[in-house]
């Protein structure tokens, strides 16, 4: 059997920049909202950061028609050093003390906006990077860098936040993106760079059109957008409502509160490294369901047994789960689909299973006071657990083999 030799130079000094990268942004998520909480005290009020953070994930579907165009580095690149100036604008406000609340929800809107076209390029990129029977362990390498940063993130992240306060990690956000920028400048890509010409004769509106029709087209992304819908409006409980539940409903402290979240990614982190291991004679439907279904337990178990160690527990339950079941969606998009339509199919992917978030955020926000918050996740959780049930559910009927040859135009299977 070959041995693989998957992790090149260029791999390298990818993962490292996103690695980077990764860790400012966790330092951020976990800075603002916390920011917020205390400029307001108020749970609502984090359901309006977690709908300007998800609002601005529609522009994914749009984005990835550009990626199947242009040069995916240079993409990434123009996308981080836009988000270091907004990053940068908005640590330069609060450290002048001119940070409102609405100020904040608009920058991070823009930062959200301007960071859409790096997520499905940098998905589209892999498969240039990697052969195919690599992809599982590059894309698990590649979760497993991500997890890495969260966990030094969220626990680095919750003792900078209790010791100095947000605008310094605010701060480090920037200067994150800008690493994440000069290592993608010495990336080397196999020929020009760019991808192979798309189908659509240029016609922008036509390529859009393909990648959604390849999305409804083949049943395992179309079921998948489903069950990622209903997954992820329900999990926007956690994400606007986590800061409440640690600082006035377990009395926890900032660091805490990066305890909390360091759970998920330490989770996340196992998930990853777990990927390449992942059986491939169980129904790819049926795999996700099942661990989506572990996801919504462990959120209902959180809201059920309000305690700090049942948090960290549930989070680390949920953050492994969930990271397998990403990965492995991811995998068998990139093998399903023609790598000239990765774009645009990840991008149109990413931003259907996204547009519930913003509703979900103001749903939950809004529920937050007129039920405990506990009740909300318990909800929450069994929510999940019915969504994941589904998709084992119908992975009953027929289904793709493992992998495919994707048709050249439409890659419906």
């Amino acid at each position: 059997m070959r041995r693989s030799r998957w992790w090149t130079r260029d791999l390298f000094i990818l993962f490292g920049g996103q690695w980077v990268s990764q860790l400012g942004n966790n330092l951020f998520d976990l800075a603002l909202y916390w920011y917020v909480l205390g400029q307001t005290g108020k749970a609502s009020s984090l359901g309006l950061v977690g709908v300007a953070v998800g609002i601005p994930a529609v522009l994914g579907l749009f984005a990835g028609v550009f990626v199947d165009r242009y040069d995916r580095r240079w993409l990434m690149i123009l996308a981080d050093a836009g988000r270091a100036a907004v990053a940068g604008a908005l640590a330069l406000l609060a450290a002048a003390g001119l940070l409102s609340v609405w100020l904040a929800v608009a920058l991070v809107m823009l930062l959200t906006m301007v960071g859409q076209l790096f997520s499905p390029a940098f998905t589209a990129l892999l498969p240039s990077l990697a052969a195919p029977d690599d992809l599982p362990a590059v894309n698990g390498a590649a979760a497993a860098t991500s997890s890495l940063a969260g966990l030094l993130g969220t626990f680095g992240g919750g003792i900078a936040l209790a010791a100095l306060g947000p605008v310094l990690l605010f701060g480090l956000n920037a200067v994150s993106f800008a690493v994440s920028v000069a290592s993608l400048l010495l990336v080397r890509l196999p020929g020009s760079g760019r991808p192979p010409p798309t189908p659509g004769g240029g016609d922008y509106l036509a390529e859009l059109r393909a990648g959604v029709g390849i999305v409804f087209g083949q049943r395992f992304a179309r079921t998948m957008i489903g069950g990622a819908v209903a997954t992820n409006f329900a999990l926007q409980a956690f994400n606007v409502l986590a800061a409440y539940w640690i600082r006035h409903v377990l009395h926890g402290s900032a660091f805490a509160f990066g305890l909390y979240g360091g759970a998920v990614t330490v989770g996340a982190l196992a998930g990853g490294l777990a990927v390449a291991r992942l059986p491939r004679d169980v129904s790819p439907l049926r795999l996700v369901g099942l661990l989506i279904a572990v996801v919504g337990a462990a959120m209902a178990a959180i809201g059920l047994f309000p305690s700090l160690a049942v948090s960290f527990a549930g989070m680390f339950v949920m953050g492994g789960a969930a990271q397998l079941a990403t990965t492995k969606v991811f995998i068998e998009l990139q093998r399903r689909v023609d790598p000239s339509l990765h774009g645009r199919v990840f991008g149109a992917f990413g931003s259907l299973a996204a547009a519930s978030n913003p509703v979900g955020a103001a749903v939950f926000g809004g529920l937050s006071g007129l039920f405990p918050v506990g009740a909300i996740f318990v909800g929450a959780g069994a929510w999940v657990a019915a969504a994941g049930g589904s998709l084992a559910r119908a992975a009953r009927g027929a289904e793709l083999p493992d992998t495919q040859t994707p048709a050249p135009v439409a890659g419906v299977s």
